[in-house]
């Protein structure tokens, strides 16, 4: 039950820094011109992008802060609060100007390409690798790790879907409808960034003492 807890805790959290709805919104804009064939084709490479992105986070993100000195803990509480941060701005509505890509300096050919202006950092930006980090940091077990992944991967299947629906959910979705699901999303990814926070301060100050 514990294991089940974390996973789609680990999931809730992904969705909400990953945002396929926004995702979705945007993807229009780099497939101008392509075909449906094309613009299949980027969807599935944006996803495959993102998800290597994310796995590398996770797999590599203890080495990087054994490299640096940092403790687990410390990046823990430091990335909780980075994602409280992000989970503030989207309950408030706030732009993120990182996430909001210029039509006029797209092109169609490099659209269907690589995507990266897409997907670096529209789709896995700092918030994202860092949540990615941050959730490897909580226990040093394999099973902990492929929680994790399993989490991953769940998003990158939600974004392949988001992004093939892209076209649909436009026109469904209204503004204030995709505004109030961005909302309610920031809230989660705010009280989960506290958790994070705090969980990391106590172990710590625990593994001090």
């Amino acid at each position: 039950m514990e294991y089940l807890h974390y996973f789609l805790h680990a999931t809730v959290a992904l969705v909400a820094m990953v945002n396929p709805l926004e995702a979705a919104q945007f993807f229009p804009t780099f497939t101008q011109g392509a075909t449906a064939a094309q613009s299949r084709q980027a969807a599935l490479k944006a996803t495959f992008y993102a998800f290597t992105i994310l796995t590398v986070s996770a797999l590599a993100g203890r080495y990087i802060l054994m490299a640096f000195g940092i403790s687990t803990s410390a990046f823990q509480a430091a990335g909780g609060l980075v994602i409280m941060t992000v989970g503030f701005r989207m309950l408030w509505g706030e732009a993120q100007t990182a996430k909001e890509p210029s039509a006029a300096n797209v092109n169609p050919a490099e659209s269907v390409g690589l995507l990266v202006p897409f997907v670096m950092p529209i789709v896995t930006g700092p918030g994202a690798i860092t949540t990615a980090i941050t959730l490897t940091t909580r226990d040093e077990g394999w099973m902990n790790l492929l929680l994790v992944l399993g989490a991953i991967l769940l998003n990158a299947v939600i974004l392949w879907f988001s992004l093939r629906a892209s076209v649909v959910m436009e026109k469904w979705l209204s503004v204030r409808a995709q505004k109030l699901i961005s909302r309610f999303m920031g809230l989660i990814l705010l009280a989960i960034g506290a958790q994070m926070a705090m969980s990391g301060v106590r172990t710590f100050f625990v593994d001090r003492l």
